[in-house]
């Protein structure tokens, strides 16, 4: 079940960040109780899906000026209010964020990614053959901003009246959100990196369009196409990224 011989190199004394979804705090967790040096990237319980992540982690691989312009986009489009003065304050704070995330990662010796859902909310005016940072409205921005900018209204509401669904992520914008997270670390970093499908189940689908009736649907579903997306894109992956590694806690869970 676990490949002992062709798993990531790690100095005794090496370091590793973890980044994904909640499970990400509990393996770290588990490394720093057996004498490891560990940390993990803090995400608010629901900004945690490799959608949202790959908003987030394609930022990072972009250029300063690019972020700025990105941000202020969103933060303009999802605040319709928001003074001149709170887009600047909220962006320096996010682009400082970016920046931390930059620098946690690349001192680094080994990256560990969990995926955990592909529960998210995408634009309805997108047509399916858009690219997947076309189609997804970014919680990082929507979500942690609530907090940057004092009492709003709730996150999930603003959302929807900007012409958001919140739906399960196809197959196709599955493999491309994995692609996207993958590509973001590899710009900070040459660590290898090991994935691993969280067995944490998915606890509520209030609101979810679609055919899916219960979060047990949802959950297996959705872990079904985590997987089989990840199984799908890994060589490609490989090829251009270098080291990439699974480790199945998924698998051994359930």
């Amino acid at each position: 079940v676990l490949d002992l011989t062709d798993g990531p190199s790690v100095p005794d004394a090496g370091r590793f960040f973890t980044i994904g979804s909640c499970f990400a705090r509990n393996i770290t967790q588990f490394l720093v109780a057996s004498g490891r040096q560990a940390e993990t990237y803090e995400l608010a319980e629901d900004l945690n899906s490799p959608i949202s992540n790959a908003f987030l982690l394609d930022i990072l691989r972009r250029p300063d000026a690019e972020r700025r312009e990105i941000l202020a986009h969103w933060l303009r489009r999802l605040f319709p209010g928001i003074t001149d003065v709170d887009v600047e304050g909220v962006t320096s704070m996010k682009l400082a964020s970016i920046d931390d995330l930059g620098a946690r990662l690349a001192r680094a010796d080994c990256v560990v990614m969990t995926l955990g859902n592909v529960v998210d909310f995408f634009r309805d005016d997108t047509a399916d053959t858009q690219p997947l940072m076309e189609k997804v409205f970014p919680k990082f921005i929507a979500l942690a901003a609530e907090n940057d900018l004092g009492p709003n209204a709730n996150a999930a509401s603003r959302l929807k009246k900007q012409g958001a669904s919140l739906r399960l992520a196809s197959h196709q914008e599955t493999r491309e959100a994995i692609g996207a997270c993958v590509a973001g670390i590899r710009s900070v970093t040459t660590a290898p990196i090991v994935i691993t499908l969280s067995p944490v189940p998915v606890d509520s689908v209030l609101g979810l369009s679609g055919t899916l009736k219960s979060a047990i649907e949802v959950d297996c579903v959705s872990k079904a196409r985590l997987r089989s997306a990840l199984d799908e894109v890994t060589p490609e992956l490989r090829a251009v990224h270098g080291p990439i590694h699974y480790y199945p806690s998924f698998e051994i869970v359930r």
